[in-house]
């Protein structure tokens, strides 16, 4: 979204840890597995995306950072106010709490618009896929 947020997938760091700085071919196979997951989480969170003028759904975007290092983000300025939704209408997943309050609004507008979660929807849908793909890798 507009802020950087990094999401810590479980199980994935331990996997990480197994992978010796001598294994060069390992991770290439785990970045080109990410880099395919991570396609089709943004796939996804713009096929969720709620369409008006297509400017969110155009916002949704990743780019490897390093190897085995990727970033999905979306890059339209009121996209959290759309996953999470404003005033009383407001609905944030276990867990997403630090992220939804970087977007607390200040109570002057008068705003009830539903959270239609596209972004993170994705991603919780595939990280398991994400992660068995992984694990799949390292113990062949």
């Amino acid at each position: 979204m507009s802020k950087g947020i990094e999401i810590d997938i479980d199980g994935l760091k331990g996997l990480m840890g197994k992978i010796d700085a001598k294994s060069k071919g390992l991770t290439i196979e785990i970045d080109k597995a990410l880099n395919t997951s991570i396609a089709e989480i943004n796939k996804l969170q713009k096929s969720y995306t709620p369409v008006d003028n297509g400017v969110l759904r155009q916002g949704n975007r990743f780019m490897a950072a390093k190897e085995m290092y990727y970033l999905i983000y979306n890059d339209v300025e009121y996209a959290p106010y759309v996953e999470f939704g404003t005033g009383g209408m407001v609905n944030i997943p276990a867990g997403l709490e630090d992220v939804a309050a970087q977007f607390k609004g200040k109570g002057i507008k008068k705003v009830n618009l539903p959270a239609r979660p596209f972004f993170f929807r994705a991603f919780y849908e595939k990280q398991k896929e994400l992660v068995d793909n992984i694990r799949t890798i390292l113990t062949k």
